[in-house]
């Protein structure tokens, strides 16, 4: 390229008459210098001008190169330059982007939510549709984030909890109560998830808010018969059964129930009647077996010994059409345990000798063993089971729960360092500090079961399993500490776990617990009367500003105006504002019988020591029960009220006392 640079301005002057090459080691004259100079030096092919002239043609080449046609020696580009009217095109465009997004976000936002909100639901309906109920939970949950009132979206979210046995379906029908009350199929599902979690009252109260006319359906008496039925009300149980089986005729489940329940009346009739059924029913049913089990214990019940054998070698024995269950194996060993059966030894040997190759049979024996009074036996038909038997689970629980039946610690610590549980540590652990606790050796029982605690991984079901198991076993402290980590680990924490606390913490009057509490609370029931009431009113106590609680306190009650308890907490908002005389006059509004309550009462007396009308203080302040408990902020707050008070006037007669003695009601 240089040498074409050169040709092009003619930097070298070019041969009029061409000469014949020289030969190397010859002298020529310089055409520039007039200097003489050895031809091809160096390999250098030099006709026309010597070295250093040549040198200089080359450098100066290279510089007009270099100067000129850079772009040629690099690869760099130049920089566009932008024109004046593009420049002031592009700034009115970045105007209009930037005033777009002013004046737009909020509705840009707001269609982004909706957009996101309806492919997370239409996501969790397809999982749901497959029976995938963990991504549909997942993807429900999302949807709840753009859209906190997604009926829909919380009913997946319940349904799947239901089908994955997770007790958290009670906490998600209940916020789909809130936001459809007259939904039927959810107030049914509400009804059903509080019996799964032992919670009857609550289903009572469900089902009682129930309109009449929605009466009629076979679940709704299914779930009020079982709702009477913890109540030990037989009568209205079985006649909801009735109900029941008369609205769906093909359910033999609520015939089976109906009379199971007749059996167990005194009238003759009645249970001839149930036994007929029940004689139709263990012939061709779905329900034969469950029928036949509740022969089996009408007939013992009545000591018709012979018809029980007969029923339970029927439900024990294999035949064409019946696969006999080791459960039913194990009914006929209890019926002939009842019944000092010659033949009780027989057959529990031979259910022993099935033990060995199956660790579900094993772990049913040693349990029924456990359970009526054969535990001691459990040791000596550990060396006929294999090895991974004795130390894994289900045996190798069973095995610590005999140790635990004898209140062999020793023996029950010594199998649970060998046992390995898997998924289960946490609960080998958690028995183990228990043995160890008995044994009187507290400092590592402590630390087995922070041991515990940490083998429980986080997950909210084995963190309930330890508090339930530290509840049963004395341990209120450790109880509460792992109630306290399934209460910071999750916003919808269970409902008992939070009441569980709740009661802990008002047992000790520890106000900042208590608050917490609530705070928990109200996120996990955010539009719930009692869960905002309950926070406000602690953070007035608290006399914290955080979340504006005087303004809460109004905004609530112009929502509720009648609601006691919220009239209660305004009127102290009020009276810590220096308004002790609209406290006062919140308080009168209310009718006498609310008045009753301990806590309304209290508050009342102590508005009306502020707004100076201390007689009338005293005399209400003297019905409060003193077994009402109060939390250390309340009496501090009745003590300096107090101390300001104007002291009566000797002679004042009291006034006619506008309240009877209030009997103690809870807080």
């Amino acid at each position: 390229m240089i040498e074409r640079l050169a040709d092009k301005f003619h930097l070298i002057p070019k041969e009029i008459i061409p000469k014949a090459r020289l030969e190397s080691g010859e002298l020529n004259k310089c055409s520039d210098c007039g200097k003489e100079f050895q031809v091809n030096v160096r390999g250098i092919p030099l006709d026309n001008c010597c070295e250093e002239c040549h040198g200089k043609r080359m450098n100066l080449v290279g510089d007009i190169a270099e100067q000129s046609f850079r772009g040629w020696h690099t690869k760099e580009k130049p920089k566009p330059r932008i024109s004046s009217g593009k420049l002031w095109l592009l700034t009115l465009l970045l105007t209009g982007i930037f005033c777009g997004v002013w004046f737009g976000a909020k509705p840009t936002k707001e269609f982004y939510h909706r957009w996101r909100e309806k492919k997370h639901f239409a996501r969790a309906t397809g999982y749901f549709a497959k029976r995938d109920y963990r991504h549909a939970m997942i993807d429900a949950r999302n949807t709840l984030v753009f859209n906190w009132d997604n009926a829909e979206a919380i009913r997946i979210m319940a349904k799947s909890c239901e089908a994955l046995h997770y007790t958290q379906a009670l906490e998600w029908r209940a916020k789909l109560g809130q936001l459809a009350p007259n939904d039927l199929e959810n107030s049914l599902g509400w009804a059903g998830a509080a019996i799964r979690t032992g919670d009857y009252l609550k289903a009572e109260r469900v089902l009682d808010r129930i309109p009449f006319a929605d009466h009629d359906t076979a679940l709704f008496h299914h779930l009020s018969a079982l709702v009477f039925l913890n109540k030990r009300d037989s009568v209205k149980a079985e006649y909801h059964w009735s109900e029941a089986a008369k609205l769906n005729a093909d359910d033999d489940g609520y015939k089976l129930n109906m009379a199971t329940l007749r059996l167990k009346f005194a009238s003759v009739t009645e249970r001839t009647n149930a036994l007929d059924l029940l004689n139709q029913l263990s012939i061709s049913s779905k329900e034969r077996l469950p029928a036949m089990r509740a022969l089996l214990s009408d007939a013992l019940r009545h000591g018709e010994h012979a018809h029980a054998r007969q029923l339970a070698i029927a439900l024990a024995e294999d035949t064409k059409d019946h696969k006999a269950i080791f459960s039913d194996k194990l009914l006929r060993l209890s019926t002939l345990n009842i019944l000092n059966d010659p033949d009780f030894p027989l057959w529990r040997a031979r259910l022993e000798a099935e033990i060995p190759d199956n660790k579900e049979n094993a772990y049913e024996l040693l349990i029924w063993m456990n359970r009526n009074g054969f535990a001691k036996d459990v040791p000596a038909l550990l060396p006929k089971m294999k090895r991974e038997f004795v130390t894994e689970p289900p045996v190798s629980i069973a095995i610590a729960d005999s140790y635990a039946v004898m209140k062999n610690w020793p023996e029950l610590q010594r199998t649970l360092e060998t046992a390995k549980w898997f998924s289960m540590d946490f609960v080998r652990l958690a028995t183990l500090a228990w043995a160890v606790d008995n044994i009187k050796d507290h400092t590592a029982s402590a630390q087995i079961w922070k041991n515990a605690l940490i083998a429980a991984e986080g997950r909210l079901d084995r963190l309930e399993t330890l508090a339930r198991s530290a509840m049963k076993w004395g341990w209120n402290d450790r109880a509460e500490e792992a109630l306290w980590k399934i209460a910071s680990l999750s916003v919808q924490s269970p409902s008992w776990v939070l009441q569980a606390l709740w009661t802990r913490s008002l047992q000790r009057g520890d106000t900042d617990k208590l608050r917490l509490l609530a705070r928990l609370m109200l996120q996990a029931n955010p539009k719930g009367v009692t869960a905002r009431n309950n926070y406000i009113f602690l953070s007035l106590l608290k006399r914290t500003e955080e979340g504006s609680p005087h303004q809460a306190a109004q905004v609530l009650y112009n929502e509720e105006p009648k609601n006691p308890q919220v009239v209660s907490t305004y009127a102290l908002s009020l009276f810590l504002q220096g308004r002790a005389s609209s406290a006062v006059t919140l308080m009168e509004g209310l009718t006498p019988e609310q008045l009753r309550d301990q806590s309304l009462n209290y508050y009342y007396g102590i508005f009306l020591a502020g707004a100076k009308r201390t007689a009338k203080a005293e005399e209400i302040l003297k019905l409060t029960d003193k077994s009402f408990r109060l939390l250390p902020e309340e009496e501090a707050l009745r003590e300096r009220v107090m101390k300001k008070a104007p002291p009566v006037k000797p002679g004042t007669p009291p006034s006619a006392p506008s309240l009877k003695q209030p009997e103690p009601a809870p807080r």
